[in-house]
Order: structure tokens, then C-alpha cells, then sequence
């Protein structure tokens, strides 16, 4: 016979394990619960956060999510930047950007909201990737746009002489 974990225990696994942040709130923006990643991201042991409002616990970089808290649920992409913004090496601001879902937990029994999830994917690499993307489309526009001008004014450059030469080889026929 297999063993099978409580499902609290299974639920306490999950939320540890995940790559993704994973805040639970109360219903006044209080700290429940943090997994490990939130708190490298709030800058804040789960100690410390539990019980206190997300605005008091949140590092100067994350201060920013408290602005989506308003609604009990969404569904956006957000960009938070780490490291003052700073420029990196290859040039680039630190800025990560997050899929945020925030849900309802429950609705009480008088219908009002009992806590919320907030969850936030980190999607920096694919941002990153989709940035260059579009500098290099940029780049190959310009390029193109650079190569018809040249042909534009090489054509014409022969062109003149090359008529030139061809009045001249008529004449010369003609006598």
C-alpha cells in the first residue's frame, strides 16, 4: 500500500518548491503566507513579513507591486526594476518583468473577500529575448532601407554615363 502526504503537507511542498513567487494576503493586505522566492524577491524572511501589510514589508523594488493590489483580481505583465535600474553590462537597464495573476481566495458568507493570492512569474528571459527581437527587425529595416537608397543612387550614377556611352557608340555607327 502506498503512502500518500496530507494534503496540507502536500500544499506546504508545493508553495516551497515553486520557481514562481507566491504571496497569500488577508483581506487588508496583510502577509499570511510567502514561499522562499517571494521572500528572496521581497527582501524579507517569512518571519518578519507575516502579519505586517505588503507596502511595510516589500523591498524598494517591489514597492511598485503594491500598486495592483487594489483589485482583487488581474491578470498582467509588469515590469519591476532591480538594482536602481541601473545599466548592466551589455548596456541594458536591471529591470525583471513578471506575469502577475492575482486571485480571490474566497468569498466569505456574507460575499466579501477573505484573502487573495498574488503569484508572479518571472518572464525576463522571454522579455529579454523579445526585446532583441525587435531590435534586430529595427536594424534590418533600416538595412534595408540603407541598400535601396545605395542602389537608388548607383543605378543612377551608371546610368548617366552609360547613356553617355551608348550616344556616343550610335554616333560613331551612324558615320
Amino acid at each position: 500500500r502506498r503512502r500518500t502526504l496530507p494534503s496540507a503537507a502536500a500544499r506546504a511542498v508545493l508553495l516551497e518548491s515553486m520557481q514562481d513567487a507566491v504571496i497569500v494576503l488577508d483581506n487588508l493586505n496583510r502577509v499570511v503566507a510567502l514561499n522562499p522566492t517571494a521572500q528572496k524577491f521581497m527582501g524579507c524572511p517569512a518571519a518578519e513579513a507575516v502579519g505586517r501589510p505588503i507596502q511595510e514589508v516589500c523591498s524598494p523594488e517591489m514597492a511598485r507591486l503594491s500598486e495592483y493590489l487594489t483589485a482583487p483580481e488581474m491578470h498582467a505583465e509588469v515590469t519591476l526594476g532591480f538594482g536602481g535600474g541601473a545599466a548592466d553590462s551589455d548596456g541594458a537597464e536591471s529591470w525583471q518583468y513578471f506575469d502577475l495573476r492575482i486571485a480571490p481566495l474566497s468569498y466569505g458568507w456574507r460575499g466579501g473577500l477573505t484573502g487573495r493570492l498574488v503569484v508572479l512569474h518571472d518572464i525576463s528571459a522571454r522579455k529579454r529575448a523579445e526585446i532583441a527581437l525587435s531590435r534586430a527587425r529595427d536594424q534590418a529595416v533600416e538595412a534595408n532601407r540603407v541598400k535601396g537608397r545605395l542602389l537608388a543612387n548607383v543605378s543612377h550614377e551608371l546610368r548617366n554615363p552609360l547613356n553617355a556611352i551608348i550616344g556616343y557608340t550610335e554616333m560613331l555607327q551612324e558615320n
